[in-house]
């Protein structure tokens, strides 16, 4: 999804959505979540804007471990790949190995 097309959605300006990318990489919560929360009304795929922050926090914090359960699109970005614990089943399935 561009820039263009996630700004519309939201209705917020393309430049907006830049500033929110690249403000020092912490978006603000409350329009992050106003993002979501409209994507997900229109019927929008969200799992890719929902990971992205997972993803900047493990990548900015060397302590930190990212963990994926997802069929079929368990993944992890290169750069935290060695901190990432990928699981590409069923999340209900895993969940009931607990």
């Amino acid at each position: 999804m561009t820039q263009e097309q996630l700004a519309y959605i939201v209705d917020r300006s393309p430049r907006t959505i830049m500033y929110n990318e690249n403000d020092g990489q912490h978006p603000s919560l409350n329009t992050f979540y106003q993002m979501v929360a409209k994507m997900v009304r229109n019927k929008q795929n969200t799992p890719g804007i929902i990971k992205y922050p997972f993803w900047q926090m493990t990548y900015q914090n060397p302590k930190a471990v990212y963990a994926c359960v997802n069929l079929g699109e368990a993944v992890a970005p290169w750069e935290i790949k060695e901190r990432s614990i990928c699981i590409d089943r069923d999340i209900g399935e895993v969940l009931e190995c607990l």
